[in-house]
């Protein structure tokens, strides 16, 4: 059983994961077979909602990780898809199935977790994707709060740093997010990135702030500024959490993702373009960090 003491960072990466593909329908499938009870505990605290059933999947039937239209058959009542490979074939009706996050939830339930009182003054920054939370005492420091479920390109960061200046922070500003932003934001809107799972948990029935954890980043952010990244910095990206970033922003700019051999080259001839001080990996590197199934991975 999952419990707020032990942390379930599986939890918090589905939320984050989720928020970010904001409202679009997210294969069920692919997400129980990873996440397995933690796709019911966002399905019962509401953070998660059925979306449209699928029209089209990943023929499971051959190697050729071809798309295909899924059919209903009435006489025998079952959805089916056709294959050159393998003929007609049966795709269960679990297959289908579709999730859309509420991302409204998590904005709404933070700004309660952090304890906003008498009520959390939620204000929409950018539809969907940014919130201001409000401010809160975290120890003799009154800390401003936003949220942000989007991806840190730079017409995003730009929309983004234009919004929270309006919101200039209190003592200090951060900003709880879905993945790692560039720390410019901190400069230029005054308020510091921190990634989501740093500080939350996720119970089984409610959100909470990991309030030492949150401490020690304020802590860590109100030291004179010596070079050095605050102590709980998550570092630079690996090469999946890499892989996975270029692979979430293709998504985002509704690129198909036909298989991961033409995924996989895709990503290696723009992987310049994103990290122009690594050297791009193995096509089968990429391809062994891509996912099964056409939905957004937290990197």
């Amino acid at each position: 059983m999952l419990t707020e003491d032990k942390s379930p960072i599986p939890t918090i990466d589905l939320l984050a994961a989720l928020s970010r593909a904001r409202r679009h329908e997210v294969p069920a499938a692919p997400l129980r077979a990873h996440f397995g009870a933690n796709v019911d505990i966002l399905l019962r605290l509401g953070a998660l909602v059925a979306g449209r059933p699928l029209t089209a999947v990943t023929c499971p039937a051959c190697d050729e990780d071809h798309p295909a239209e899924v059919e209903f058959d009435q006489p025998t009542r079952r959805f089916i898809l056709y294959c050159p490979v393998a003929g007609l074939v049966r795709v269960a009706e679990s297959e289908l199935e579709t999730f859309r996050v509420e991302t409204s939830w998590l904005a709404t339930s933070l700004a309660s977790a952090l304890a906003l009182a008498p009520s959390p003054p939620l204000r929409a920054l950018l539809p969907d994707v940014a919130w201001w939370l409000g401010d809160v005492d975290v120890g003799s420091t009154k800390v401003s709060f936003a949220l942000s479920l989007g991806l840190a390109d730079s017409g995003y960061m730009e929309a983004l740093s234009v919004a929270l200046i309006k919101r200039q922070p209190a003592d200090l500003g951060i900003l709880l997010t879905t993945e790692n932003m560039p720390s410019a934001i901190a400069t230029t809107a005054g308020y510091h990135p921190i990634e989501l799972r740093d500080v939350l948990r996720l119970g089984q029935n409610c959100l909470t702030v990991d309030q030492r954890r949150l401490e020690g980043w304020v802590r860590s952010l109100l030291r004179p500024r010596s070079g050095k990244h605050p102590v709980f910095h998550s570092g630079r990206p690996s090469v999946r959490a890499a892989v996975l970033s270029v692979f979430n922003k293709r998504r985002g700019q509704d690129l198909p993702y036909l298989n991961k051999s033409s995924e996989a080259k895709a990503i290696i001839r723009i992987w310049h373009s994103h990290f122009p001080d690594t050297e791009a990996p193995s096509i089968s590197t990429v391809r062994g960090h891509l996912p099964d199934r056409p939905w957004r991975v937290f990197a």
